[in-house]
């Protein structure tokens, strides 16, 4: 059996997602969100857990164009261990979501719509409508 890496996480966005660019121009997003889980033992006290996660290209851009602090999202992707020595010469490590996959959820502010009311109008009783309702005129009919 081989190896499995993958995550799938569904929170909210930490801050407002910023994308940058790298040397070749590809959109680079560092980002974070929060994952409320329920302590069963404290009452269903939350218990929130911060991932940071990076996505690129295409979908980085995507992200910061159209969500916000406090949006819902949904991300996929892999698992990477980052590790590197601080500068007291201590050795560090974080793991870091790559994400691959993004569904945008419910945004926390809720936009309303500046499109005018619709009319309401009356159905139309079954003389009104525009074909003949003739069942002799029905060539399906036996």
């Amino acid at each position: 059996m081989s190896d499995i890496n993958i995550v799938s996480v569904s929170g909210r966005l930490v801050a407002k997602p910023e994308v940058k660019y790298a040397k070749t121009g590809t959109a680079v997003c560092n980002f974070s969100i929060c994952v409320s889980n329920y302590d069963k033992q404290a009452e269903k006290k939350e218990k929130p857990n911060f991932f940071n996660c990076v996505c690129f290209g295409h979908t980085a851009e995507a992200l910061v164009k159209y969500r916000d602090q406090g949006d819902s999202i949904f991300v996929a992707g892999i698992l990477q261990q980052e590790t590197w020595t601080n500068k007291e010469g201590q050795k560090r490590t974080a793991v870091k979501i790559i994400v691959n996959h993004i569904v945008f959820g419910r945004a926390k502010k809720s936009e309303q719509s500046s499109a005018p009311a619709e009319e309401k109008t009356e159905p139309k009783e079954p003389q009104d409508l525009p074909f003949d309702d003739n069942p002799g005129d029905d060539p399906f009919a036996d």
